[in-house]
């Protein structure tokens, strides 16, 4: 829980790094390197992201999404054309860090039973914006939560409204609070929930929450 917490905060600011090991799937994303230093701005209603690129070839250059339309900035001038490439890598990455929230609030949220991973007994939501039935026109969600301590430790997702087939499984670690949140400090991204080998890998060095104005 804590999305009504979350949704106080005005935005929210990471710093960290992003590991990858699939360079094929890197490809259809904007970042050139294996190893992408970053820090990134974005509104906790999930609408507007800022995403600067602190190494390799892009260093001091951003990408974002301002009112709906992709940009790239060099020199913090903004130049606006569509880019796939943008939204694919940038809109994903707001919704792996608010999910654990946001998830919670979802108009279909059924409990559909236990699970055992790794010696760990997990209870299993199901989560969807409309319907149960597997559909292109919404997604479903499948939340993992550790029946020791109550995290979110694993979600499956779907983003068709990306890509008809994009689906993959969030693996959350190092979880500690952060102004009366719990959040990750690791995200890991993989195709399925006892799947180790990940595609990429989040590692956040900074995570603030900043307040609405007055």
């Amino acid at each position: 829980g804590g999305y009504s917490t979350y949704k106080s905060y005005n935005s929210v600011r990471l710093k960290g790094t992003d590991l990858w090991h699939s360079s094929l799937v890197r490809f259809f994303t904007p970042v050139t390197e294996q190893e992408q230093k970053f820090e990134v701005v974005f509104s906790t209603s999930g609408r507007e992201i800022n995403y600067l690129f602190l190494n390799g070839k892009r260093k001091g250059q951003y990408i974002g999404i301002e009112k709906g339309k992709t940009y790239r900035a060099i020199n913090q001038e903004k130049k606006f054309a569509d880019s796939s490439k943008i939204r694919l890598y940038l809109e994903p990455l707001i919704h792996y860090f608010q999910w654990p929230y946001k998830l919670y609030e979802s108009p279909i949220l059924l409990y559909v039973g236990e699970e055992i991973i790794a010696n760990e007994t997990y209870h299993l939501l199901f989560a969807s914006s409309r319907g149960v039935a597997a559909s292109v026109e919404h997604d479903q969600y499948v939340i993992y939560i550790n029946q020791k301590t109550h995290y979110v430790d694993y979600l499956d997702f779907t983003l068709r409204s990306l890509f008809e087939s994009y689906k993959g499984t969030l693996h959350f670690r190092v979880l500690m609070y952060v102004l009366g949140l719990m959040v990750p400090f690791f995200i890991g991204v993989s195709d399925e929930v006892e799947y180790k080998d990940y595609v990429h890998e989040f590692y956040f060095s900074e995570i603030q929450f900043i307040s609405k104005g007055p």
